[in-house]
């Protein structure tokens, strides 16, 4: 049997972890890794752009925010199968997986803090919800120009 170990003799071997056997005891986990993250995104990230569509827009703007969400859907798509062999080439398989994996977590976070919970309610009060928040920013807003609204020049007489 054909040794597969990047040393010519196991006994002067720098990486004692790495032999053929352990090669070939972990031939399963590629397959495992792929078919664990097609559940997972088919679960998660995959259908939750168009799930956003139905529970987060008005009657009114769903049209154009479904278009809309849908392109940039497909554009992240189209820039992850254009871009990752250069970006492989670049720093090496292991860093672009590390590299995507890494924007899947922060996306994952990002959902997590800004993506409203939307079980059990309708869709008025989904809306209200938004209309509440986007209220609270603009009150924020008016005290925050009222009370930096001094004036930088408190003497006219300056100017002339």
């Amino acid at each position: 049997q054909e040794s597969h170990s990047p040393c010519a003799e196991p006994d002067t071997c720098q990486d004692q972890f790495v032999t053929a056997e352990t090669v070939d005891n972990l031939a399963w986990l590629p397959l495992a890794s792929i078919v664990t993250f097609a559940v997972a995104y088919s679960m998660g990230m995959g259908p939750l752009p168009w799930v956003l569509n139905a529970e987060l827009f008005s009657k009114e703007a769903k049209a154009h925010s479904s278009s809309l969400c849908a392109s940039f859907n497909w554009l992240c798509s189209f820039m992850v199968v254009k871009f990752s062999p250069s970006l492989e080439t670049l720093i090496g398989a292991s860093g672009s997986y590390l590299t995507f994996a890494a924007l899947a977590a922060c996306g994952t976070l990002l959902i997590v803090i800004t993506v409203p919970e939307t079980k059990g309610k309708t869709e008025e009060e989904i809306q209200q919800g938004f209309k509440d928040t986007s209220e609270d920013i603009e009150s924020a807003d008016i005290k925050r120009d009222n009370s930096s609204s001094k004036p930088l020049i408190n003497d006219i007489s300056v100017l002339r």
